[in-house]
């Protein structure tokens, strides 16, 4: 009896010891699989309204050797979310790292907390072994339009009563024969006194540093480095940046690093400074980006601020150019 004991427990031990160290085996796979690929999904707000444009932002970072497929997502977002536009796919290097970014716009008919599953990724190693990887999953709180309750209801409408198949065609002649001497007279009267329509003016459409200058007041209210979110506000304030240049100075900013930004913009901005003060607030962005890299409560501050400037001062200078005609 005593020996069938001791063997029970030396088995018992034995498996103990073993899912430790298959345990620890796993761990270390999957942390030198992270260290190597990141990817990440993150969206402009988690509130919309029922049917509101959606956009998320996906991003990989990766080797530069390593080779990344990217999938359509259909299956991830075809249960509740319809895709409406899917963006080219914006490279950035950093040292030996590349970090691919792409943005996906979505909306959805259903309300309440909608739960978007991770986005998958397919990247070949070096060595040619293919691999997968993860975005975390989000949750997205749609709303109704409100509706005000303190108004009175409308009293429910009578039926309508049935109309004979005789009397029914009556009631279709009528209205066209008054239709067709209402437009004779409108005709003839357009003739006789050789009236034209005026043409409609076409609206005007916003200024760049208007819209540009909206949205980051309404990245300011968002409060995202306040709430920890220092990544995504980050990318939004490049973003608002980025989108300003290229639709502004007519530069494909949306594609170019942001090198390349700063070399286009030398011979467009002579104003002293600014091009440095841009140049270090995008370097400190992909820091943050790609990096991870964790600025102060001042830096997050100057970058917000440096943004309004450079917009305030390049927007004169479509002023300047009409001036100049």
């Amino acid at each position: 009896m005593g020996i069938r004991i001791k063997q029970c427990i030396g088995l018992h031990n034995w498996l103990y010891y073993h899912w430790i160290f298959l345990a620890f085996l796993v761990f270390k796979l999957q942390t030198a699989k992270a260290q190597f690929v990141k990817a990440s999904a993150i969206p402009d707000s988690t509130e919309f309204l029922i049917g509101e444009p959606i956009a998320i932002h996906l991003t990989i970072d990766h080797p530069e050797d390593w080779i990344i497929r990217w999938i359509p997502q259909q299956d991830t977002i075809a249960n509740v979310f319809q895709k409406l536009s899917e963006s080219k796919i914006d490279t950035i290097r950093y040292k030996n790292y590349i970090t691919e970014k792409r943005t996906i716009t979505l909306t959805t008919f259903d309300t309440g907390l909608l739960r978007i599953p991770s986005f998958i990724f397919y990247y070949q190693k070096k060595n040619g072994i293919w691999d997968s990887t993860f975005s975390s999953e989000l949750f997205m709180q749609v709303s109704t339009v409100a509706v005000d309750t303190s108004k009175a209801f409308r009293d429910i409408k009578k039926p309508f009563a049935l109309v004979s198949d005789s009397r029914r065609r009556t009631l279709y002649i009528i209205p066209i024969l008054l239709a067709g001497t209402a437009a004779a007279g409108i005709s003839y009267y357009v003739f006789k006194k050789k009236k034209f329509k005026k043409q409609i003016p076409l609206p005007v459409a916003e200024p760049p540093a208007e819209t540009a200058l909206s949205r980051l007041q309404h990245l300011e209210r968002e409060e995202l480095w306040q709430k920890g979110n220092i990544e995504a506000y980050y990318i939004r304030i490049t973003q608002i940046l980025r989108e300003y240049i290229e639709s502004f100075f007519q530069i494909p900013a949306l594609e170019h690093t942001s090198h390349q930004i700063i070399t286009s913009l030398k011979n467009k901005i002579q104003v002293n400074g600014l091009l440095d003060q841009l140049s270090q607030d995008f370097l400190l962005a992909d820091k943050v980006k790609f990096a991870q890299a964790r600025p102060s409560q001042k830096d997050h501050q100057r970058i917000f601020i440096n943004a309004v400037d450079f917009i305030n001062k390049t927007k004169s200078f479509a002023i300047e150019k009409d001036n100049s005609v």
